[in-house]
Formats: C-alpha cells, sequence, structure tokens
C-alpha cells in the first residue's frame, strides 16, 4: 500500500513538475522573446515569432515562405528546448523518487530497529523473570532440602527411640517367656503326675468293672443254668402228665400233633431266651467298654456331664432285662388238655401265653439296647473321647513352646 502511494506521489510531482517547466518556458518566451529577420538589406527588419506569423498575413511571396520557414524552425527549436526541460525534470523527479524511497528505507529501518529494541527489550525482561523465577526456585529448592533434611533428623530420632522401646519391649517378653516356662513347666510335671494318678484309677476301674462284669456274667450263666435243670425235671414230669392226660385221646394223630407241639413251644422259649442272654451279654459288654471310654475322656479333662446319666439308664435297662430273661427262662408251657373237642383251644391257648411273654421279654430287652445304645451316642458326643491320657500332658506343654517362640 505504501508503495503505491508514493508512486502516485512521484507521477503527481512528475506532472507537477513538467507543467512548471512549460509554464517556465511559455514565461521565458514572453520575458525573452526570440526575434527573426524578416527582408533583405535595408528593408529587413527584427519581429517576434507572433509579429512574424502576424506579418506573414501581410507579407506576400517569398518573404512569407521564408518567414513560414522561420517560424517552423523557432517552433521546432522551442519543441526540442521543452523536450529537454521535460527531460531535465523527470530526471528531478526520478532522483525525489529515489529519495523518496530513501527516507521510507530509512523509515522502515527505524522502524525496524525500534521493533528489534522493543524485541529486545522484551527478551531481556522474560530473562530477568527467567533468573528470578530460577532464584526463586533454588530458594524453594533449598528450603525443602533443609526440611528435608530435619524430617530425616526427627525419623532417625524416632528410629532410635522405636528401637529402644522395642529392645526393652522384647527383654521384657523375654523375661515374660522364661517365667511363662517355668510355670508351664511346672504345670506340665504336675499334670503329668495328675495323669499318672488317673491312669492307675483308670487302670483299676478298668479291672474292678471287668472283675464285676465277669461276676455278674457267671452269676447270670449259674442262675440260667439252674433255671434249665429245674426247667428240665419240670419238663419231665410235665410229659408224664401230658401223656396220661392225652390217654383219653383217641385220634393218635392229634395226640402226635399234641405231643410236638408241647415239644415245640418249650424248645422256642429254650432258644428265644439263650438268644436274648447272649444278646444281654454283648450289651453289659459294650456298657462296660462306654464306661472305661468316658472314664478316660474324663481323665483328659473332657466334660462327660451327660454319659453319666445316660449310663446309669443303660445298666438299669440291662438289669431288667436280666431279670426278664431269667423269669422267662424258669418258666415251661405245657398243653392243658381236658377233652378232646377243647383240644385245639387248648393249644391255641398256650401258643399265645408264650407269645405274650417272649413279646414282653422282647420290649424289656429293646429298651435295654435303646438305652445302650443312647448312652454310646452320649459319649460320641464328647470331643476327643478316645485320646490317651498323655496327650493331655503334651497337650497342656504347647503353651509354653509356643510362648518361647513367639519370644525369639
Amino acid at each position: 500500500m505504501k508503495k503505491i502511494i508514493i508512486s502516485l506521489a512521484v507521477v503527481a510531482m512528475s506532472f507537477g513538475m513538467a507543467a512548471n517547466a512549460q509554464t517556465q518556458g511559455d514565461q521565458s518566451l514572453k520575458i525573452n522573446p526570440r526575434t527573426y529577420k524578416v527582408g533583405e538589406g535595408v528593408n529587413s527588419v527584427e519581429v517576434s515569432a507572433v509579429q512574424a506569423q502576424e506579418k506573414t498575413q501581410t507579407v506576400s511571396g517569398t518573404a512569407a515562405e521564408a518567414l513560414k520557414t522561420q517560424v517552423k524552425e523557432a517552433n521546432n527549436g522551442l519543441k526540442t528546448e521543452t523536450k529537454n526541460t521535460i527531460k531535465t525534470e523527470q530526471e528531478k523527479a526520478v532522483e525525489v523518487k529515489k529519495e523518496v524511497k530513501s527516507k521510507i528505507e530509512a523509515e522502515k529501518e527505524a522502524l525496524r530497529a525500534k521493533s528489534s529494541e522493543a524485541v529486545k527489550e522484551t527478551k531481556d525482561k522474560i530473562e530477568a523473570e527467567r533468573e528470578a523465577i530460577k532464584a526463586k526456585a533454588e530458594t524453594i529448592k533449598e528450603e525443602l532440602k533443609a526440611k528435608r533434611e530435619q524430617e530425616q533428623e526427627r525419623i532417625k530420632a524416632e528410629k532410635e527411640a522405636l528401637k529402644e522401646g522395642v529392645k526393652a519391649e522384647r527383654e521384657q517378653k523375654k523375661e515374660a517367656v522364661k517365667s511363662a516356662r517355668d510355670e508351664s513347666k511346672q504345670k506340665a510335671e504336675q499334670e503329668k503326675e495328675a495323669v499318672k494318678a488317673s491312669r492307675e484309677e483308670f487302670k483299676q476301674k478298668a479291672e474292678q468293672a471287668r472283675e464285676e462284669m465277669k461276676a455278674s456274667r457267671e452269676e447270670f450263666k449259674n442262675k440260667i443254668e439252674v433255671q434249665r435243670e429245674e426247667l428240665k425235671t419240670k419238663r419231665e414230669e410235665q410229659k408224664v402228665e401230658l401223656k396220661t392226660k392225652l390217654e383219653k385221646i383217641k385220634d393218635e394223630r392229634k395226640k402226635a400233633t399234641v405231643e410236638k407241639l408241647d415239644k415245640r413251644f418249650n424248645e422256642i422259649n429254650v432258644k428265644m431266651t439263650a438268644q436274648w442272654s447272649d444278646a444281654l451279654l454283648r450289651l453289659e459288654d459294650l456298657l462296660v467298654k462306654i464306661s472305661l471310654r468316658a472314664d478316660k475322656a474324663a481323665a483328659n479333662g473332657a466334660d462327660v456331664s451327660a454319659v453319666g446319666p445316660a449310663l446309669e439308664k443303660a445298666k438299669i435297662a440291662i438289669v431288667a432285662a436280666r431279670t426278664a430273661i431269667s423269669a422267662q427262662a424258669s418258666k415251661a408251657y405245657p398243653i392243658d388238655i381236658v377233652s378232646e373237642t377243647e383240644l385245639k383251644s387248648a393249644v391255641a391257648q398256650t401258643r399265645e401265653k408264650l407269645n405274650q411273654d417272649l413279646k414282653a421279654v422282647r420290649e424289656v430287652m429293646q429298651l435295654a439296647h435303646q438305652a445302650t445304645v443312647d448312652a454310646l451316642t452320649s459319649l460320641k458326643g464328647v470331643p476327643k473321647v478316645d485320646e490317651a491320657a498323655s496327650s493331655a500332658a503334651s497337650t497342656s506343654a504347647a503353651p509354653a513352646s509356643e510362648s518361647e517362640t513367639s519370644g525369639n
């Protein structure tokens, strides 16, 4: 935009200079009008170009031609001079243009210098601020370094204090562990002696229980054997009596059937009482084992309070079953024959009596069996019931070992 404005200014100046030059030429013509010689000899006169032109209107012939020629030459000279003047002015305009261009370049350089100065000033300001920030960062860094060193010293002091505290606490723990170890050792010795005494007591109880069971079993067996011998004698008498009664019966087949049933009823009773006797002996053996295991668990420190009542209940049930079996073993079931017509009903009555008695004994045996099972179930509910007494001593010594481990 500046270049366009400068070019227009230069052109305007050129036109102005050209017009000025033309005006000056016209003025020079007015001020110093060129004179031309018209005519020859005495009749010749000096006239100006204008006058010569005016004169040409009056002059005729050769003089007029000569005057035209002179006027033409004068015009040509004026044109040449005007061209030279315009050329000179144009050269001046070029110089002016160059001068203006130089001024513009100078102003540009000034602006550039001013801009460079501003940029430099801004750079210097930024650099100064950067140095200030750098100095502030160094200050903060030094402050942080000082704080870090203070914190490290504080932590170091706390570590030392903690170390001393841990050391003192460790010494206290060692003393406590040593004391606990000695106490545990003493307690273990006491428990070992107690366990030893408990073992001896347990052995004595077990031996006593075995002897009592053996005596009770022998007594029961002897009683059953005596009853069987008595029953055998009684049966012989009943057989003789039965044969006497059967003499009234004419039907031999019926006689044989009655004798067979009479024998069968008594054999069933003997067989059932023998089976129940064996079963009762097994229940007694089991009950003795339950009692021994309960004593062992009690020696180990287990809670067997629920086992005792169950054992007593089972013992009572077994005694009742033993009494029932003993009573049933002494019974005989003869067929009471009145007449041949009532023979069938007599057999039925004997069979019914046998069944009722066996059913009663069976129920008593079931009660004894269930009571023994209940005692066993209560024993199984005791934790670690089968542990040996020695395990209790080793268990009691365990806390001392754990304390020793934690102390180390």
